[in-house]
């Protein structure tokens, strides 16, 4: 592999002149010639590459059982998803039924719990309405006891009036018996003087009447007295009365205090119960989402009964045949599948041509083909897709990788392949064989078959070379023929006979 001209051989230190032109004249020099021509020139680098498998997956079993099914053949090419092997799943199915069953269990309890949570609430609110109608209570108490205490007060006024009124009865009944008594005996004087004819029948018989009408005036003060005592009498009882109820009223509101206590004492319970039924609910919906994620870690234990291809590629040789109990993540795989379409092709570059490949990748993806050898098919083509990081130091050489479609599967991993790396192109070179190209004193050199059969030297400016062959930069045309063997016996103006191909 060669980016520029590899090591020329010189033909000579200087270029002799031959002891006898003469002879040299007269004995055409018989030589190999080939034709300069002008053409696209691939800059290539070449070597020897290994095909590597794009992508290799062991399958190996994540449950362990008895392999029930084998579902391909050794060798062949399979799909992304199809069917490759089946094992026992009735532990698995067992392990979701119980699951499920966990689950609704859960979800059973949940519900129970929630109605225990609504039956707490449905508490809290009637001993919320309990201590209202219990507040409503004290409140008519005490409205109560106003009004029995206005009833104590008014009674206790009343009892004062009807003392005023025996008070002045009593002092009625006294003017009365007074004037009664005046009038009396004013009637019993004037009697007598009836008697004694000293007055008329008509006067004494007026003082008669007046005296009798103040015993019973009399009368009817004592009377006065005695209402007046029991307009007292029923005052007192007013008081005493209403009194009882302030008592009463007094008890009420207690009674109705205790209930509101009461009615505390069913609220905190209540809203106890309500926590409770709370935290209740809260750690059985987490059992709800532990038995749900055992289903769903049971139905993932079930999905691996079913083992499928994780990729397109062709399987190797089976390593357990159905029947045979399979390890959950033994060491040894059930199959190994490589994926070869597309494949990598492996090979190595000196690190002296890394700044060129790198330069080239700026201009965008590289050519590369993979030629099987000994074999009469085409090269495959493919494209630079990998550089390694860094340069081997034991070799000199930096890995790349080329990736091939490789749809007719050409290749196949572990095959040993020639690789050309296309790095280039150069347009319109004038392209001699490398082997036409000599190292003189004054640098390069070729020699040029004139018209008539005799040569001349030829200097020249080499440019880059490609495999066998050479660019010339400058010194040559397309068309001139130029010696490509038996430069060592020519001298210049030399005939010369070219060799039948």
């Amino acid at each position: 592999m060669f980016l520029s001209l590899a090591c020329l051989y010189s033909c000579a230190a200087s270029i002799a002149e031959p002891p006898n032109k003469g002879d040299a004249a007269k004995k055409p020099v018989p030589v190999a010639t080939a034709v300069a021509t002008q053409k696209t020139l691939p800059i290539q680098v070449r070597g020897t590459g290994t095909v590597t498998a794009y992508s290799t997956v062991s399958v190996k079993s994540l449950v362990e059982g008895q392999l029930t099914g084998v579902y391909f053949k050794e060798g062949q090419e399979v799909k992304r998803g199809d069917l490759l092997f089946k094992i026992d799943s009735r532990p698995q199915e067992s392990a979701l039924m119980q699951a499920e069953a966990n689950r609704a269990k859960a979800v059973a309890s949940v519900s129970q719990a929630k109605a225990d949570y609504s039956k707490a609430i449905a508490s809290v609110n009637q001993a919320e309405a309990n201590r209202a109608k219990a507040i409503a209570s004290v409140n008519q108490a005490e409205a109560n006891r106003a009004k029995a205490i206005a009833s104590v007060n008014q009674a206790k006024a009343n009892r004062t009036k009807a003392i005023a009124s025996v008070n002045q009865a009593k002092a009625n009944r006294a003017k009365d018996v007074a004037e009664a008594k005046n009038a009396t005996e004013r009637s019993q004087r004037y009697t007598g003087l009836y008697n004694e004819g000293a007055i008329g029948k008509d006067e004494a018989d007026q003082i008669r009447t007046t005296a009798e009408a103040g015993k019973a005036t009399v009368a009817a003060s004592s009377s006065g007295i005695e209402n007046a005592q029991a307009a007292v009498k029923a005052a007192d009882a007013d008081v005493e009365n209403a009194q009882a109820a302030v008592k009463a009223a007094d008890a009420d509101i207690e009674n109705a205090q205790a209930t509101v206590k009461a009615a505390d004492a069913d609220i905190e319970n209540a809203q106890a119960a309500v926590k409770a039924a709370t935290a209740v609910i809260e750690s059985l919906q987490a059992s709800v989402s532990a038995a749900e994620a055992d289903i769903d870690k049971a139905k993932i234990d079930l999905s691996y009964n079913s083992i499928f291809s994780p990729l397109d590629g062709r399987t190797g040789s089976l390593k357990v045949n159905q029947g045979n109990l399979v390890k959950a993540n033994d060491t040894n795989p059930l199959v190994v599948i490589n994926q070869i379409s597309p494949i990598y092709v492996a090979f190595s570059v000196p690190q002296k041509v890394l700044p060129e490949v790198k330069k080239a990748m700026n201009g965008g993806p590289l050519e590369v083909e993979a030629q099987i050898p000994n074999s009469t098919s085409p090269p495959v083509q493919g494209e630079l897709s990998f550089v390694d990081s860094a340069v081997d130091t034991t070799t000199g050489t930096i890995q790349l990788k080329g990736s091939f479609t490789n749809s007719g599967g050409q290749l196949s991993p572990g095959e040993f392949v020639n690789v050309v790396l296309t790095l280039r192109k150069e347009p319109n070179a004038i392209v001699v064989p490398t082997v036409a190209v000599q190292a003189g004193q004054k640098g390069p050199f070729v020699f040029v078959v004139k018209p008539d059969k005799t040569v001349e030297i030829r200097p020249i400016e080499v440019g880059i070379a490609a495999g066998s062959e050479t660019a010339i930069a400058q010194g040559l045309k397309p068309g001139e023929e130029v010696v490509t063997d038996g430069q060592f016996n020519l001298i210049p103006n030399a005939k010369v006979e070219i060799k039948k191909k």
